[in-house]
């Protein structure tokens, strides 16, 4: 993950790409455009040796049921 200091060193050191358009993307045929709409990432991960232990669902049914409480919540959600 990138952090907020990283972030503003990337943006200093680039000052001239900071407010260019970013290209949509597409992933599994659907077409992202975050210049138009935020996207909000998560990840459900079923491998319990994860670093990113809160990412880690035990059961597929707990990793269906915390997609579908994002979906309710209006995120974007793109099938592995």
């Amino acid at each position: 993950m990138i952090d907020l200091e990283t972030l503003a060193a990337l943006a200093a050191a680039h000052p001239d790409d900071v407010g260019r358009p970013v290209a949509p993307l597409e992933i599994r045929g659907r077409v992202l455009d975050t210049d138009e709409r935020a996207v909000v990432m998560s990840v459900v991960n079923l491998s319990h040796d994860s670093t990113y232990r809160s990412s880690i669902a035990p059961s597929v049914a707990q990793a269906s049921a915390a997609s579908q409480v994002w979906d309710l919540n209006g995120y974007c959600a793109v099938p592995s």
